[in-house]
């Protein structure tokens, strides 16, 4: 067996966090879910071109909410529904969304980042109900992604990031099944925080630890390698990110 100092190990495992986990800048800011996370994307009003406002057949979206059910045998996921505005002066909080059955109306609130829970209703995918909004159509987008409910600590080591990226990839495998399109990988994990917020992710002390730290949307983006895999060293955050969402990239056909 080769006896390596924990010098050597440690300058490669800063080495390779300069060099392959720097952080790529984007030019979107909170509230909007970075486009790289974003596992399936709806439009609605896309199809209604004559209606006064967006509106969606809940039929269009009851797919992709029963794959999203595979984060029910995966204890590190959640599945996140957004909607959002293609219009930078509307915040989520003013989106109204509805759905009119036999009897009443649903109201479905919209919260800070857009997010907002759909049920699963097979009744009104057979009924053919329709998801109505307050907003001009064309002019939102309605998301599926995939969260870390959360870390098990401000110190992780970086297996544990490794297999949260795998469940990740099972997730996205069922949700790409019923919602066709360019074929991507999880490579990584976003992390976001809160404007005005300087997060931080280090990795060894003192002068020579390697740190990633928030680009101007609030984001730090961390592209996980298997050198990094193997030599895994504990990645310290400071303070705790507010949402982990996958880093995805396209598959080259």
């Amino acid at each position: 067996m080769r006896i390596v100092s924990w010098i050597v190990v440690l300058g490669a495992i800063l080495w390779l966090l300069y060099t392959q986990l720097g952080p790529r800048l984007a030019e979107q800011s909170l509230p909007e879910i970075p486009a790289e996370a974003v596992v399936g994307t709806l439009s609605p009003g896309a199809q209604d071109a004559g209606a006064p406002t967006a509106q969606l057949p809940y039929a269009r979206v009851y797919p992709m909410l029963e794959a999203t059910r595979v984060v029910e045998d995966l204890d590190r996921l959640e599945a996140v529904i957004i909607l959002n505005s293609r219009r930078p002066d509307v915040a989520p909080e003013d989106i109204l969304l509805s759905l009119d059955d036999d009897e009443q109306t649903h109201h479905f609130p919209v919260r800070q980042y857009g997010e907002v829970d759909l049920p699963l209703e097979p009744e009104w995918r057979d009924a053919g109900y329709t998801l109505r909004t307050n907003q001009p159509p064309g002019t939102l987008d309605l998301q599926v992604t995939f969260i870390l409910r959360a870390l098990p600590g401000p110190q992780v080591e970086y297996a544990w990031l490794w297999e949260s990226v795998e469940q990740m990839d099972l997730a996205l495998e069922a949700l790409q099944k019923v919602n066709p399109g360019p074929v991507r990988d999880v490579v990584g994990l976003l992390f976001e925080y809160p404007p005005g917020v300087v997060g931080v992710v280090r990795a060894g002390e003192g002068e020579g630890a390697a740190v990633l730290q928030t680009g101007a949307d609030g984001v730090i983006r961390l592209e996980l390698t298997p050198e990094l895999r193997e030599a895994n060293p504990t990645l310290v955050f400071e303070p705790l990110p507010e949402r982990m969402l996958p880093l995805m990239e396209s598959v080259e056909p």
